[in-house]
């Protein structure tokens, strides 16, 4: 039998249609593995400027850590030096004074001037420990819980506000 000649119609013949619907296919799938790199490369990139912030922040912790010890080392030196100075002048003065002009018991007179410096040491131990707060790297420790809670790279900027 002779084949009808086509009319009207510019659709290719079934195997024409197959290959370029196959051609199609393979271009979507082909855009589509393109798309997921680029998505896996733009995770790469953010997870690298996760790791450099966490760094740079680990960094400045350090030298606010270190900062910190020097001036809690210095306080404590300081502390010494009070408690030494305030033993030879201050304890020897109010000790002096109780006895001679108050009639009290040089005992007793010692202990309130060793009760009073005593206080005063202890206002300034207080004082080293709201500083030495600082240095337990806060911000760093959020930044890494935030990372494993998941909430992502913005955890260490909410801590801050």
């Amino acid at each position: 039998m002779a084949e009808a000649p086509r009319q009207g119609t510019d659709a290719p013949p079934e195997g024409e249609a197959s290959a370029e619907q196959a051609k199609e296919n393979a271009e979507r799938e082909s855009l589509r593995l393109r798309e997921e790199a680029a998505a896996l490369g733009r995770l790469g990139e953010d997870l690298l400027g996760w790791f450099r912030d966490s760094l740079a922040l680990l960094g400045t912790e350090a030298r606010l850590f270190l900062a910190t010890l020097l001036l809690v080392m210095a306080l404590a030196a300081m502390v010494g030096l009070l408690v030494a100075g305030a033993w030879v002048f201050l304890g020897a003065a109010v000790v002096l004074l109780l006895v001679r002009e108050g009639g009290v018991n040089p005992a007793l007179a010692t202990f309130i001037g060793a009760a009073v410096l005593t206080v005063t040491a202890v206002l300034v131990y207080a004082w080293i420990r709201r500083l030495a707060r600082e240095m337990g790297f806060v911000r760093t420790r959020a930044g890494w819980a935030a990372l494993f809670r998941g909430d992502g790279r913005h955890a260490a900027r909410k801590t801050e506000e």
